[in-house]
């Protein structure tokens, strides 16, 4: 995640969590498995879709699902095949059950909706993709980092876009309306706010890296840039990859890893790929002193998504190892200098944190006013 957004991002959090008293999104019940079919349209920049989420109470008499709210507009709700209520509003997405659930109880909540995201969902006049704000896109809870659910999607486009998402395409079906399906599933359950998708047309390259014993296949996208550049931007993927992985102890997580290049300064790490902004990247891959947003998204496919926090007091643990670790590469690629100048960036970070008024326990329950700074 870009550093410059991570304050930002954490005192939205605790905003919203500070507000919602007892019943907090995620609360009582633990999703086991999100099947979304989405139909995204690039131009206006609004979705329409079906979702279907399984989930188990994990308290007795539950009376209510709770989920983050959105500005997404609910067309019907059905719990087990039985139709139910939605209640929205600011902060939640509210389901007031007829009957309670037992402790352990399985079921099936079914939603369709459509709406233009508030957050969470970019692009360019050819593109679309997401970036972190996943439950505003999608009907789920964002904060409750600790229930990772199983994830599915499928996305609906144009014959000849490009789709991209959790995990790997496992169909690609044509449909009678002249588009086309692309079935993604993800390879293990995942945190909610690590989902994510782009829809495009994508020049692409790939490559194999090899490293702890598992090859990966590295694949880089972008509808801003030509096959060259993508190759000259991203040449030093692989041996990040083959650094942390030795230092890890373990291999890349997922199969396939995938680099959206994009406009801007986007730095936003998904379950299976990050999104990068041309802005965030050095325009030589070998400058020391700008070459951090590869090797930080990288990290967090094992550092935050495959270990994650399990509550948002610690988040602080997910961006924190990553930061490190992105000092540590950099003292391996070019030298122990690079590797203080890097730590020197992010005490200057900690440094305007105070200034901000953040000067506070890394573990902290707390409310904490947004900064009105968000400059790195």
């Amino acid at each position: 995640m870009r550093p410059s957004s991570i304050l930002v991002l954490v005192a939205w959090l605790l905003q919203a969590g500070s507000t919602l008293g007892a019943e907090r999104p995620g609360e009582g019940f633990d999703v086991t498995h999100y099947a979304l079919a989405l139909t995204p349209d690039i131009q206006n920049r609004t979705l329409s879709g079906r979702e279907v989420i399984t989930l188990r109470a994990t308290k007795d008499r539950l009376r209510s699902l709770i989920f983050s709210g959105s500005a997404l507009s609910i067309d019907s709700a059905t719990l087990d095949g039985v139709p139910v209520v939605v209640e929205t509003g600011e902060e939640t997405l509210s389901i007031r059950l007829a009957e309670p659930l037992a402790r352990g109880r399985a079921v099936r909540l079914e939603l369709t909706y459509h709406g233009r995201p508030a957050r969470g969902l970019s692009g360019s006049a050819t593109s679309l993709y997401t970036s972190y704000f996943a439950c505003d896109w999608m009907i789920c809870a964002q904060e409750t980092f600790g229930d990772k659910a199983a994830f599915s999607l499928a996305l609906k486009v144009p014959v000849g876009i490009d789709t991209l998402s959790v995990g790997r395409r496992v169909a690609r079906i044509r449909t009678s309306d002249g588009r086309e399906i692309h079935r993604w599933t993800a390879p293990r359950p995942y945190s909610a706010y690590l989902f994510g998708f782009a829809v495009g047309r994508f020049a692409r390259v790939e490559e194999r890296v090899d490293a702890r014993v598992r090859a990966a296949r590295l694949v880089y996208l972008s509808d801003v840039a030509d096959e060259g550049e993508l190759r000259q931007r991203f040449a030093e993927t692989g041996g990040i990859v083959r650094f942390f992985a030795d230092k890890a102890g373990a291999p890349l997580p997922v199969a396939a890893y995938s680099q959206l290049l994009v406009e801007g300064r986007e730095a936003q790490e998904a379950a299976s790929y990050s999104v990068l902004g041309v802005e965030a990247l050095p325009t030589r891959a070998d400058e020391p002193s700008q070459n951090w947003a590869i090797a930080h998204e990288l990290a967090h496919q094992w550092w935050g998504n495959l270990v994650t926090s399990a509550t948002l007091k610690d988040f602080w643990l997910n961006e924190g190892v990553t930061t490190f670790m992105t000092a540590a590469w950099k003292e391996h690629r070019y030298g122990p200098a690079a590797y203080e100048a890097e730590l020197a960036v992010a005490r200057g970070r900690l440094e305007k944190a105070r200034a901000a008024g953040f000067d506070k326990p890394l573990a902290w329950e707390g409310h904490r006013a947004a900064p009105s700074d968000r400059s790195s």
